[in-house]
C-alpha cells in the first residue's frame, strides 16, 4: 500500500535536528513517521510504551527508570540505547546549542541551571544506569511527563552519526538516522519526502502501509488539483474548498491538530504599547462569525489560549480550568479604544496586518 498526502515547507526537519524545536505540526509529521521516543501515544492520544518497555516512578514522584527494550534499532543498524536519549537531552540543554525548545528540559533537575551555563551536565537529572536504563530526576513534580516524553523534543539522537555529519546532519536523507516505523527513502527539496516501512521496528507486523509520499505543496489549488488526480490521498482543505469538496459529494474529515492561531501583536508599535487599544482590537473580533463565514474550514474559536485537545489532571484542560478569553463585545471595545488614544494623546490609529499566506487559515 501506498499513501500520499502533503506537506508545507521542510525547514522544521532541519530544526528539529540543529536546534531540537520544531515550527509546526506539518514538520511534526516527518518526524511522528519516523522516530519513537521513550513513549508513544496511542490511539485516544494516551502515552503508552515506546523505546521504553516499562518504568518505575519513586515515591516522591521525582525519579523515573526506565527500562528500554533491546530491539530497537537505528536505521543503520546500531542498537537504541539509553545514551542516545542522554545525549539528546544534553544537546537540547547545552548552551552554546541555543535549542528553540530548550526549556522543555527544565522539568530535569537543574536543568535549567545547566542551560544557562550554572553547573555541569552530570549534576543534571540524566542518568544512564546502564545501555538499557535511563534515569531520570525531575526539579519538581510533571503529572504530564509521560505525556511530554511522547513530544519530538525528547526523540534520541544517535551521537556517533550526528558527530559524522555535524551541521549537515538531518539536511538530507543520507545524512540522518531514525528509530521509528518509517525510514527516510528519499528527499527531494522542495519537493517530496518519500518514507518507507522500517522493517527492523519492533511492531512492524503492525505497519500495514508501505510507502509514505510526503510532497510540499504550498499552493492550495495545486494540492486540491493533485488530490482530484489521484496524486495525493489527504490534503488540509480551506474553508471554500471544503464546502466545494462537500457538494461535490467528496469526503471532508475533521480532526483536531492541537493548534491555536491568534494575532500577535508588535508593542514596539506606538499605538499598540496601549494595553487598552490591544484590549478593545481583541475584544472587536467576533470570532463566532469569523470561523464560521471566513474561515468555513471547521475551525473553532478560542475560549483560552490552551487547545481544547491538550489534557489536564483529569479531563480535558480547558473544561478543567474554563474560558478565559472575553466574548466579543463592540461595545466595550469603543470604550477601549478612546480611552487608549486618550492615554497616548493621539487621535487616529493606522494599523497593518501580516499573516501567514502559506497557511490555509489565514488566505
Amino acid at each position: 500500500f501506498f499513501f500520499f498526502f502533503f506537506f508545507q515547507a521542510e525547514d522544521g526537519i532541519r530544526d528539529f535536528c540543529l536546534s531540537r524545536g520544531l515550527g509546526d505540526v506539518y514538520k511534526r509529521q516527518v518526524l511522528r513517521h519516523t522516530m519513537d521516543g521513550l513513549t508513544v501515544l496511542d490511539k485516544d492520544d494516551k502515552p503508552i510504551p515506546g523505546v521504553a518497555k516499562d518504568w518505575e516512578i519513586s515515591s516522591d514522584q521525582l525519579t523515573y527508570t526506565f527500562n528500554l527494550r533491546t530491539d530497537y534499532k537505528w536505521s543503520n543498524g546500531d542498537p537504541v540505547t539509553a545514551k542516545d536519549f542522554e545525549f539528546a537531552f544534553k544537546s537540547l540543554l547545552e548552551p552554546k546549542f541555543a535549542a528553540t525548545f530548550s526549556y522543555f528540559g527544565h522539568i530535569f533537575k537543574n536543568g535549567e541551571k545547566y542551560s544557562k551555563g550554572e553547573v555541569t551536565f552530570d549534576q543534571v537529572g540524566v542518568k544512564v544506569l546502564d545501555d538499557h536504563k535511563l534515569q531520570l530526576t525531575l526539579e519538581n513534580q510533571t503529572p504530564y511527563m509521560l505525556d511530554i516524553l511522547t513530544y519530538s523534543t525528547f526523540y534520541p539522537v544517535n551521537e556517533k552519526v550526528y558527530n559524522q555529519f555535524g551541521t549537515k546532519y538531518g539536511t538530507d536523507a543520507d545524512k540522518i538516522v531514525t528509530n521509528g516505523a518509517y525510514k527516510m527513502k528519499s528527499w527531494q527539496h522542495e519537493s517530496e519526502i518519500v518514507l518507507e516501512k522500517n522493517a527492523d521496528y519492533p511492531d512492524a507486523n503492525n505497519v500495514n502501509i508501505k510507502t509514505i509520499n510526503m510532497k510540499m505543496l504550498n499552493d492550495a489549488n495545486a494540492r486540491m488539483n493533485n488530490f482530484k488526480t489521484n496524486t495525493l490521498d489527504m490534503f488540509k482543505l480551506s474553508g471554500e474548498q471544503a464546502e466545494q469538496m462537500r457538494a461535490e459529494g467528496q469526503p471532508v474529515l475533521n480532526y483536531e491538530d492541537g493548534s491555536t492561531w491568534y494575532f500577535e501583536f508588535n508593542t514596539g508599535k506606538k499605538e499598540l504599547s496601549n494595553a487598552n487599544i490591544r484590549k478593545a482590537l481583541t475584544l472587536a473580533i467576533d470570532t463566532d462569525t469569523f470561523v464560521k463565514d471566513v474561515l468555513k474550514d471547521s475551525s473553532k474559536k478560542a475560549t483560552q489560549f490552551v487547545s481544547p485537545v491538550v489534557q489536564g489532571n483529569k479531563d480535558k484542560f480547558t473544561k478543567e480550568v474554563g474560558d478565559l478569553f472575553k466574548p466579543y463585545n463592540l461595545s466595550e471595545a469603543k470604550t477601549l479604544l478612546e480611552q487608549g488614544k486618550r492615554e497616548l494623546g493621539i487621535d487616529d490609529i493606522k494599523l497593518s496586518i501580516i499573516t501567514a499566506v502559506s497557511y490555509t487559515h489565514l488566505t
